[in-house]
This record gives structure tokens, C-alpha cells and sequence, in this order.
């Protein structure tokens, strides 16, 4: 099972503050996550919710890379 940070939001300011206090909390976990941290808003919609085309690349990447590196081990 892979477990994935939370992409950041800027659709709303008290979701986008839950969302770091949820990655906050992941880094705290004896967990290997999925880091989506360079998905930023400029990877977002219009609405600043929801991925646009670059930024469904970048997750994409994010969890290639990451079942690449559990392959290795």
C-alpha cells in the first residue's frame, strides 16, 4: 500500500491549512509517503482545487518514481 501527502489547495484558506497541518502530521508518522510537495499552484485549475494538466503529470511522476525506488528494494 503507498500512502500519498495531500496536494496543496488554494481554493480555500481553512482547507489549505488543514491540508498542511496533514502533512505536517505524515512527516511526524514512521511512514514512506508519496511526496507531492512540488505540485504548487501554478499545477492547479482555475479554481485552485483541482490539478490541471501539469499537475497530473507531476503526481503521476511522484508515484512512478516512488514504485520505481520500491522495485529496487
Amino acid at each position: 500500500m503507498l500512502i500519498s501527502n495531500l496536494v496543496d489547495r488554494n481554493d480555500d484558506g481553512k482547507a489549505k491549512l488543514t491540508v498542511h497541518r496533514g502533512n505536517n502530521l505524515l512527516d511526524t508518522l514512521d511512514l514512506d509517503v508519496i511526496d507531492n510537495r512540488n505540485i504548487r499552484m501554478e499545477s492547479l485549475g482555475k479554481k485552485g482545487l483541482h490539478l490541471n494538466q501539469q499537475g497530473y503529470g507531476k503526481l503521476a511522476i511522484n508515484f512512478i518514481r516512488k514504485i520505481n525506488m520500491l522495485k529496487r528494494t
